[in-house]
């Protein structure tokens, strides 16, 4: 399987194609956030099948983890 590095240049270009797709404002926001997140993630590393669903998964645990401090720490509303 072909190792694949993201680069400031590839996510560049998926933005570029979701715009030439066409999708919304909001929707592009969300894919870019999500897409940039997994990049500063990474930092650098390649990315195969194999280890991009293991990344995914410790992204995602990450993100949750992070998130549930987040909220212990913020005020209630």
């Amino acid at each position: 399987m072909t190792a694949r590095i993201i680069t400031p240049e590839t996510v560049t270009e998926f933005q570029d194609s979701l715009l030439r797709l066409e999708r919304s404002p909001h929707t592009i926001g969300r894919y870019m956030h999500d897409v940039k997140s997994y990049y500063a993630f990474l930092g650098g590393q390649e990315v195969t099948g194999d280890t991009g669903t293991v990344l995914l998964t410790q992204l995602r645990h990450s993100l949750t983890h992070q998130r549930g401090r987040d909220r212990m720490i913020s005020p209630p509303h």
